[in-house]
């Protein structure tokens, strides 16, 4: 079991890599589609480190809003209350992921990917997923954490 399940788009790799340098410095365990073992099925895999994450990692890029297989990963995190959206790019997320806060790496230099307010968020739900509770809203369930306030851009440190 992974603590994260990260979910982008292939042509994001160089860029996702400082994200999961960030989150394996924490000591968090992050699954992504590089490490697959050859020889078993991709499919049930990807399936399996899916259910058993505990936070699903959306990177939203250009390429990856475009990609069937990381909208139906989110949906997924977004259903189970464990998606944590990151934008990489200046571009509005599919309809039905735009009401959730994302952490914005916009124009900024992928190897600052620890910016502390997303680690802090990530943290949040990896140590107290308890204490964020589930809601139903238009028949798709939302976290609690949707109510707190928004126009948080995430960039270099301010400290």
């Amino acid at each position: 079991m992974s603590d994260i399940f990260l979910s982008y788009a292939p042509e994001d790799l160089h860029r996702v890599k400082a994200i999961v340098a960030a989150c394996e410095a924490r000591g968090w365990s992050v699954f992504w589609d590089r490490t697959i073992p050859a020889g078993k099925s991709w499919r049930d895999i990807i399936g399996r480190a899916l259910d058993e994450a505990r936070c699903v990692l959306v990177v939203w890029s250009r390429f990856s809003i475009e990609s069937h297989w990381v909208q139906q990963e989110a949906d997924e995190g977004r259903q189970r209350g464990i998606l944590t959206p990151v934008l990489l790019d200046g571009v509005r997320p599919p309809m039905g992921f735009r009401d959730l806060q994302a952490a914005e790496f916009i124009d900024v230099d992928p190897a600052n990917a620890a910016v502390p307010p997303f680690l802090a968020d990530v943290a949040a739900l990896l140590d107290h997923p308890h204490e964020r509770p589930m809601t139903e809203h238009r028949g798709l369930r939302t976290s609690g954490r949707d109510a707190r306030p928004r126009g948080v851009r995430c960039g270099f440190p301010s400290w």
